[in-house]
């Protein structure tokens, strides 16, 4: 089917989403770091506190005047459920929507197809982003999670890491990963991309949430806010999709998540 727009195509819709999500992501960082400072954020980002006068905050600032993060502090209310929705659906524009984008430069994939393939993609991984602000709530309102969104448990956050890291080096992760590469070269290889539409992309969204799902999970340990946390596993997810090794690169990502588990006690102490 000829594209009805020509100048519109679907790895630019791709990359405006992912633009979306990091633009999003940045302002509820910053917003959340007014009052305790970008440490309180989880591992590593105590790094942009030499940046959060000089570039971040100043009498003018205009992140004061976006109260678009999500903060615990005041308890859960229809406001914050809702809050919580769009923190992590800009998450997984953020994260998970870069692993598709060398698939959408094919030039044989239609918008029209295009839509209907991210419409069923984005579906699952929204019902994903329901299920994670349950656990939220759960840890939050059970004293686990820090009102910065970061687990404040250390041997909590040790047998989650411990938990992903198993998960890595199991038959179903590589089984999944091997079907899920499968699924974008058998959409590719069909007459004009007619394999991308709503059926396939619900479909690859699940292999993709069950896939990379427990690698998401893992933001729980680092911190929601956790931007450098985010940048790692998106890399991480997004060699997973592109240039998957076999085994290899799915043990190499399950050793780190084991060491990190191992040493997170002293980390989180």
């Amino acid at each position: 089917m000829k594209n009805k727009f020509p100048f519109i195509e679907p790895i630019w819709i791709g990359l405006a989403f992912v633009f979306l999500g990091w633009l999003y992501t940045t302002f509820q960082v910053v917003f959340a770091s007014v009052g305790t400072g970008f440490n309180a954020l989880g591992p590593g980002m105590q790094f942009f506190d030499k940046f959060r006068e000089k570039i971040f905050f100043g009498p003018e600032s205009i992140i004061v005047y976006l109260p678009i993060c999500t903060t615990l502090e005041a308890g859960w209310s229809v406001k914050t459920w809702l809050e919580s929705f769009l923190m992590w659906a800009f998450m997984i524009f953020a994260m998970m929507l870069p692993t598709l984008l060398p698939t959408l430069g094919s030039k044989i994939i239609s918008i029209q197809k295009f839509c209907g393939f991210l419409l069923g993609y984005l579906a699952v991984w929204l019902l994903f982003c329901v299920g994670c602000i349950f656990i939220q709530w759960v840890l939050h309102t059970n004293g686990l999670l820090s009102d910065e969104m970061v687990i404040t448990n250390s041997w909590f956050a040790s047998l989650l890491l411990a938990l992903v890291g198993i998960f890595q080096f199991s038959r179903i992760k590589l089984r999944l990963c091997i079907a899920r590469n499968q699924m974008l070269v058998s959409y590719l290889e069909t007459s004009r991309g007619i394999g991308f539409n709503l059926q396939a992309g619900t479909k690859f969204g699940n292999s993709c949430a069950i896939s990379c799902g427990p690698l998401m999970l893992t933001m729980f340990v680092f911190g929601l806010m956790n931007v450098i946390a985010m940048l790692i596993l998106t890399v991480m997810m997004f060699v997973e999709t592109n240039l998957f090794y076999g085994e290899s690169s799915n043990r190499f990502i399950g050793v780190v998540a084991l060491v990190y588990a191992a040493f997170s006690l002293e980390i989180f102490a």
